[in-house]
């Protein structure tokens, strides 16, 4: 996966096609198990994913978090963090294509993150319109704070990407244009309102093998103008995987870095609770660039992991 670019790649696809993946997975930056995995009970995603974390290096891998598994949002946050050790931090989740509602979403990532913060040492006790938890233990510890992903373009996942979401995508392959920097600049005020910053929420979009022989000027400006940092081929086609990794994206990611040079899609930038939690007087801003995916802040899941040793207790600023 590279560490700095203009733009990131990957594959979405169901799991009855990750044969195609073998061959091409040292270009990729993300894999996305498509949402259609869920309707195929051949294909389970959780072991899809974490077969594809051993037989790859460096991506990432989203997995489609189906209705019936939001039923027990603890339980879910166990096996995320689980397979998060397993990858060595490798895994993303991705909510919205199912029946659940926004609400529920909310809740749910609500848990979730709960879940993840082991600086609480005290059991997850809740109880909503939607979940109960009752004395669940948090954690194990994960290796980093495991994003959460909405797919969806209707006003009501978009609001909950804004106000709480790691990321967002397209719904479906091809999204217009004018659509998709609408969906964008929705999400960008909504983030405002909440008192996030907008670069807090990653976006991609997926496209068709169809779309490879469009208009790349097209192409570019929706990508700049919404502000897409990952851009993700829909196809199980070697010849057409080829096409796309080694024409179609260098050309984007040149184009990309002429009209910004400092357009970074992997540019960690870290939500609004945690930044909270920096301790006056650290310039956590000025960390180098080549650092800033690597140190671990007070507010970050795995900062109990560091803050002390076998021998004292601590409370350091930055790691």
């Amino acid at each position: 996966m590279t560490e700095f670019t203009a733009l990131r790649t990957g594959l979405s696809f169901p799991a009855s096609d990750v044969s195609a993946l073998s061959p091409n997975s040292a270009d990729l930056d993300l894999v996305s198990l498509d949402q259609t995995t869920e309707q195929n009970h051949n294909a389970d995603p959780w072991t899809l994913a974490n077969w594809l974390a051993a037989t790859t290096t460096g991506v990432e891998i989203m997995i489609p978090i189906p209705s019936d598994q939001l039923q027990y949002p603890a339980v879910l946050a166990r096996a995320a963090i689980s397979s998060d050790l397993l990858s060595g931090g490798r895994v993303a989740l991705n909510m919205g294509s199912g029946t659940e509602s926004a609400d529920q979403l909310a809740a749910a990532i609500q848990i979730l993150r709960e879940m993840m913060n082991v600086a609480n040492r005290r059991p997850l006790e809740t109880s909503g319109s939607f979940y109960r938890v009752e004395g669940a233990q948090r954690g194990p510890i994960p290796t980093r704070d495991i994003p959460i992903w909405i797919t969806g373009a209707t006003p009501e996942l978009l609001q909950l990407t804004g106000q709480l979401a790691d990321g967002w995508t397209t719904p479906y392959p091809d999204m217009p244009a004018r659509d998709l920097i609408i969906a964008s600049e929705f999400i960008d005020a909504v983030a405002i309102e909440s008192d996030r910053d907008p670069e807090e929420i990653q976006r991609s979009m997926i496209i068709s093998e169809k779309q490879l022989d469009g208009s790349i000027d097209d192409l570019t400006d929706a990508l700049i103008r919404a502000r897409i940092g990952t851009i993700l081929l829909q196809s199980a086609d070697e010849h057409q995987i080829d096409t796309f990794l080694n024409q179609i994206a260098p050309e984007l990611r040149s184009r990309l870095e002429s009209a910004d040079p400092d357009r970074s899609s992997t540019r960690r930038v870290r939500r609004a609770e945690v930044r909270k939690k920096r301790i006056p007087g650290i310039d956590y801003d000025g960390v180098p660039e080549s650092l800033k995916n690597a140190v671990i802040e007070p507010g970050d899941v795995a900062y109990p992991r560091v803050r002390s040793t076998y021998i004292r207790g601590g409370a350091p600023g930055i790691v």
